[in-house]
């Protein structure tokens, strides 16, 4: 996960339960439920049972929460407790939020680097260097296209 959010992130939920196709049940509790920023998440194949039971979550939760558009952030955090598997925060090894222009500036890189390289790019650690300044340079002074 990317970051902790919060704790009891959806009061109203309080002593909710239902049965999830684990067969687990599930129950809110204010004093456990948990929120991490979940814009990216990493899970092994043995963990497809609490993929499922979060999805189960969402759906179960749905009609009591606003729409705020985090229940799935939520419910993976809650599922993954559920099953025992422990969460591991990411900040500050990747992020995954950019504004528009960086995201421009780094595409641009990839495609000067890939135009210059004769063999295919491997994957690796990233060589580039991005910072608000340069990408605000880049954004002012490039005819690069906008979409």
């Amino acid at each position: 996960m990317d970051k902790y959010l919060r704790r009891n992130p959806y009061p109203d939920c309080h002593g909710f339960e239902t049965m999830l196709p684990s067969g687990r049940i599930y129950r809110y509790d204010k004093n456990t439920a948990a929120m991490y920023n979940s814009g990216v998440i990493g899970v092994q194949l043995e963990h497809a049972s609490a993929i499922a039971d979060s999805i189960a979550i969402v759906d179960a939760i749905r009609p009591f929460t606003k729409p705020a558009g985090d229940q799935e952030q939520f419910a993976i955090n809650e599922a993954l407790r559920l099953h025992g598997i422990e969460i591991g925060v990411m900040q500050g090894v990747l992020k995954h939020y950019c504004a528009i222009s960086q995201k421009r500036y780094m595409n641009w890189r990839f495609e000067k680097d890939a135009a210059l390289c004769p063999v295919p790019i491997v994957p690796g650690r990233p060589r580039i260097t991005v910072n608000k300044p340069i990408a605000w340079c880049f954004k002012r002074l490039s005819n690069y296209p906008l979409s």
